[in-house]
């Protein structure tokens, strides 16, 4: 099966190619696709366990220092076993607190993951059907409708008006308009017309799309198996706590080693010396000292110090994986990021509308429907609107706004959000602002025809 060509091919050689029909694949063929080419979901990297979760709470230069003192105490005196038990109790208190703490982030992680599920309309042996959209197979012909994702990538076979904001993937904020011409080899993917890719968004129109790739065969599993084969570099936390590890690490070394060989010089030039007890009570002041310069408290100081930054973020909505990417964050000097949707929200506001006989002005910003209409400065109340009904220019242009669009607003979790083109969008909260609610606008003044936007015309 040819990959990445499909914007090449016309609709016909398509279809034979993926031994389909506008029909779509006979249900029978369903479970032998799955087998061929897998469900259509993203991989996910493998979870390691929960052991060795709490294990790799101990991945640290300082707990390696403080392990080894401790170890090395006990074996020293096996009678008086108190500082080797206060460490290990430090070290495990500091071990359950990150697990429990990265834990709880993987749980709302889960969670948010069992939210996300989608379905799709699949047209199979000519009848439609909803599944989710992990059962789709290359061959499925699905239906695009305006506020649905793209379930896969598809090959356009029929459009109307449909257009796809693909900001996701592309990072351009202007919707494209679909058709199913085919296009040259060297188009580049934002320049694809004729498909459409996963976790992009139909905006308004509908369509229909022949399934081409799924999984990680998409576009979006490719820049998905591009980001799992990253190495993930170590946190500046990690590199500064491996650093202090080996400086104090050596400086003990150091002192011990003095300490043994001085004792040692010193018991030589005695009478009668025993080097072999020199030797043991200087090795074991040494080890005192190592574990005096070792900081016991800082490990679980530091655990503390970013679990409260991980209940800081989380707080504003944002889930940390990994607890020292906390600190990542924090000296995090500058950010490289695309603009549409992440520096930016991609809503527009309508701030100005001039008729023949006026200018208004709008406050608000995005998608919230709350805002008034201002005229040279002074926001008109409800009665002042109404008088501005008289102005038949201003009536016209008002209902334009409230109804020659294919936008809707919805109120989700106590917070609004557009089902539609951006600019459509922005249109219809002006509408809002001036005739209400458009939905109710919409019911009293029912649409009769819609004439598409032709360059031709």
């Amino acid at each position: 099966m040819q990959e990445e060509k499909w914007h090449t091919l016309a609709l016909d050689d398509c279809i034979t190619s993926l031994d389909s029909s506008m029909e779509g694949i006979h249900p029978d063929e369903v479970t032998k696709r799955q087998k061929q080419f897998g469900f259509n979901k993203l991989d996910e990297a493998e979870k390691s366990s929960a052991f060795m979760r709490f294990i790799s709470q101990y991945n640290d230069p300082l707990n390696y220092l403080l392990i080894g003192a401790a170890l090395v105490a006990l074996a020293i005196h096996p009678d008086a076993p108190g500082d080797a038990i206060f460490i290990f109790l430090v070290l495990t208190a500091n071990a359950f607190f990150g697990f429990w703490q990265e834990g709880q982030a993987e749980q709302a992680m889960d969670s948010l993951k069992e939210m996300s599920i989608s379905n799709c309309v699949v047209i199979r042996g000519d009848y439609e059907n909803e599944i989710p959209t992990s059962e789709l197979v290359p061959g499925d012909v699905v239906r695009l409708e305006q506020g649905l994702n793209v379930p896969a990538d598809v090959r356009i076979l029929w459009s109307q008006q449909c257009k796809i904001d693909e900001s996701a993937l592309t990072g351009e904020s202007d919707t494209i308009e679909k058709k199913s011409d085919k296009l040259s080899v060297d188009a580049l993917l934002a320049d694809r017309r004729n498909m459409a890719y996963m976790g992009t968004t139909v905006s308004s129109g509908r369509g229909l799309g022949m399934v081409v790739s799924t999984g990680m065969k998409t576009e979006l599993g490719k820049i998905a198996r591009d980001i799992a084969d990253a190495q993930t570099p170590k946190t500046p936390l990690e590199l500064k706590l491996e650093s202090l590890g080996r400086f104090l690490g050596f400086i003990a070394l150091i002192v011990a080693v003095l300490l043994v060989s001085l004792q040692m010089i010193v018991e030589y030039g005695q009478p009668n010396p025993d080097l072999k007890q020199a030797a043991l009570e200087s090795f074991t002041v040494a080890i005192a000292i190592f574990v005096a310069i070792v900081p016991e408290g800082l490990p679980i100081i530091l655990v503390i110090t970013l679990s409260l930054g991980m209940r800081n973020m989380a707080r504003h909505k944002a889930i940390i994986r990994r607890m020292k990417a906390v600190e990542t964050l924090g000296s995090t000097t500058v950010i490289c990021s695309d603009k549409t949707g992440t520096l930016t929200k991609n809503q527009m506001t309508v701030r100005r509308l001039s008729t023949l006989t006026q200018e208004y002005g709008f406050t608000g910003e995005g998608f919230k429907p709350s805002g008034s209409v201002v005229i040279d400065g002074d926001e008109l109340n409800d009665e002042d609107l109404m008088k501005q009904h008289s102005d038949l220019n201003f009536r016209l242009t008002a209902a334009c706004l409230s109804l020659c669009h294919n936008s809707n607003l919805v109120k989700s979790d106590g917070l609004w959000q557009a089902i539609g083109d951006p600019t459509d969008s922005a249109c219809a909260v002006a509408g809002w602002k001036i005739n209400g609610d458009v939905k109710k606008f919409s019911h009293r003044h029912p649409r009769q025809n819609e004439f598409f936007f032709d360059s031709n015309r």
